[in-house]
């Protein structure tokens, strides 16, 4: 593989050539053949990136045939373009939106919406779903057989749906007396529009807490 250099390239007076190719051995050694290969290609046509007029030198040869390996290694690589898409969240929802449409096609019907997995988890357990009801966790939508729908417990399905949502923060009656004199506060002469949008805002704090003020109070 390596003796064609020396019919290519000259080699510097006084060089001997069985040492200069042992000393090729030894620059070479772990390095892969197909570089080798092509470096000595290269040398021979004359085709190498940098102008050579003699036999290089084992550290030089081994330097060559290494920068070699990188370019080949670069060529080889997958460019931007072809690289897969990352598969996202938003994929799913459209991967089961289509799976939804499979389902019907197979006699499902969408039984509950707002499902998550650990809901799903907690109804199937307690019966309030049917069997071999399915969940579409990326787009929250429970499909059971029609033949079974009608076996779907809504009040529990509903049930934990409440108890899932986010706890309402309550007035204490308080509070609610407190903003309440507030209303009542006349308003001044020129009243700017984030006035307005504040009053309207505590109007309707107040006006969610009064059931409970008045539970309270009861």
């Amino acid at each position: 593989m390596l003796r064609p250099l020396f019919v290519s390239l000259p080699t510097p007076r006084g060089t001997d050539a069985e040492g200069l190719l042992n000393g090729y051995f030894v620059a070479l050694e772990g390095l892969p053949l197909t570089a080798v290969q092509s470096v000595v290609t290269k040398l021979v046509k004359g085709t190498w990136i940098e102008p050579v007029t003699f036999c290089p030198r084992p550290p030089e040869l081994a330097s060559m045939v290494r920068k070699e390996h990188a370019m080949m290694r670069e060529r080889s690589a997958p460019s931007v373009s072809h690289l897969p898409a990352p598969y996202s969240f938003k994929d799913l929802r459209v991967t089961h939106r289509e799976r939804s449409r499979e389902l019907a096609a197979q006699g499902y019907v969408r039984v509950a919406e707002g499902i998550d997995q650990q809901m799903f988890g907690s109804l199937a357990k307690s019966r309030g779903l049917p069997a071999g009801s399915v969940l579409l966790w990326a787009i929250d939508e429970v499909w059971a057989p029609e033949a079974v729908a009608h076996l779907v417990d809504l009040r529990r399905v509903e049930s934990s749906k409440r108890m899932a949502a986010p706890e309402r923060e309550t007035l204490s009656p308080e509070r609610a007396a407190e903003l309440e004199k507030m209303l009542a506060l006349p308003d001044a002469k020129d009243i700017r529009a984030e006035q307005m949008a504040y009053r309207s805002l505590v109007e309707n704090e107040v006006a969610a807490a009064s059931p409970q003020t008045t539970e309270q109070a009861a």
